[in-house]
């Protein structure tokens, strides 16, 4: 090795081994230019013997992560050679073996407990390196931690929604599993038990409930919520409300019919038949239909039927009813009408008629037989000269 004038040079000679007695080197020192011949320096030097040097700089925590409660290590290698690292958990589970961990790094050791819970206690750290075949370790580095458990989720949404299927009420309860864990559902309704099934995180189930029944009163649902951890069962309840539900629909319903306008040449009036159709084929419940004004009765009608119930005649001048059904109510009317044939000309004392002419007298019609002049039909003499064609008009 060259050394310039000033220059300290520094030369290493492996020693091969891990201790080294004492005892001395030589050095000899040559001029490039030949000028002067070698010389030799001798110096001493200490007995060495190696001893390793391990990290120092070491934390732990308990907490609960993925299923069980861990002991998460961070350690850093202040010491200046690579060692290999395994946190030992005493009566708790070991971590792996994090290997080659270099001068200033740090790496995390993690030990599964496989339990829910954990009290603070403390663990030991193995280091480990091998030197020229020779294998060192160090179990001196401990660490204290806090104690953890596993403390359930139950972040949940439940809900219950009501409506109406084929006439009865139906309960509809819902969950949403807001938690990061999954979890078995059971719902507990007035009208029974559901069991819902397991509920993924962020994920939803429902069930639809019936009831059997027209109406039910305000109510809630209870969910029981379970989950089982490495064996343990852990049981939460949650409630849900929902309101009174009434199904029942009652639509009434009323019309008239009329018979074809007839007329009474006895009488001289006009009468038409009248019947009203009552009408509960849009109900699901029966309806009591009362019936007042020209006619007078009270019907039970059946859900989802009619009933047709004949009112008897009415004259010329019309009629008017009042169907009622609860706190419904409707009018009807049969508007005047006249099946009376029309009343010609009423007779005149003082015109001259001619065979065929027309005339009305006394609520009549009258068709003239001969040419007449002043003769009253109907009379003792009108009545050979006069044909009687019948009632005319109303009364």
């Amino acid at each position: 090795m060259e050394v310039a004038p000033g220059q300290t040079a520094t030369l290493t000679v492996p020693a091969r081994g891990l201790t080294v007695k004492a005892g001395e080197v030589a050095f000899t020192a040559t001029r490039l230019d030949g000028s002067e011949g070698a010389h030799t320096i001798t110096t001493p030097y200490a007995a060495f013997s190696y001893t390793p040097q391990w990290a120092t700089d070491v934390s732990v925590e308990a907490r609960w992560e993925d299923g069980s409660v861990k002991l998460v290590a961070t350690l850093t290698n202040d010491s200046p050679e690579t060692i290999d690292a395994q946190l030992r958990g005493g009566s708790l589970p070991d971590s792996p073996v994090v290997r080659g961990i270099a001068p200033g790094q740090t790496a995390t050791l993690v030990a599964d407990t496989r339990s829910t819970d954990v009290k603070p206690g403390r663990v030991a750290f193995l280091q480990t390196r091998t030197v020229l075949g020779t294998f060192f370790f160090d179990q001196d580095l401990t660490a204290a931690f806090g104690g953890a458990s596993y403390v359930p989720e139950w972040d949940v949404s439940a809900t219950v929604a009501t409506r109406c299927v084929a006439d009865a009420a139906v309960l509809v309860p819902s969950l949403r599993n807001d938690s990061g864990e999954t979890m078995h559902v059971v719902a507990r309704t007035p009208p029974g038990t559901h069991d819902l099934g397991d509920v993924a995180p962020g994920r939803a189930v429902s069930a639809e409930v019936a009831t059997g029944q027209m109406s039910v009163p305000a109510g809630e649902v209870t969910f029981d919520l379970t989950r089982k951890v490495l064996g343990r069962t852990y049981v939460e309840h949650v409630t849900a409300g929902y309101g009174a539900v009434d199904c029942t629909v009652l639509l009434p319903a009323a019309s008239l019919q009329l018979g074809e306008p007839s007329y009474d040449d006895a009488h001289g009036r006009s009468y038409r038949a009248v019947s009203v159709v009552l009408d509960n084929t849009g109900s699901n419940v029966p309806a009591s239909f009362r019936v007042t004004g020209a006619a007078q009765g009270s019907w039970e009608v059946p859900a989802h039927e009619r009933l047709t119930v004949d009112l008897g005649q009415v004259g010329a001048q019309g009629a008017a009813y009042v169907v009622q059904a609860g706190s419904w109510s409707q009018q009807l009317a049969v508007d005047a009408f006249s099946a009376a044939p029309q009343c010609a000309t009423p007779w005149d004392g003082d015109a001259w008629y001619v065979r065929g002419d027309m005339v009305s007298y006394g609520g009549r019609n009258y068709s003239a037989v001969w040419h007449t002049f002043g003769t009253r039909p109907g009379g003792l003499i009108g009545r050979g000269l006069w044909d009687d064609r019948g009632r005319c008009g109303e009364g």
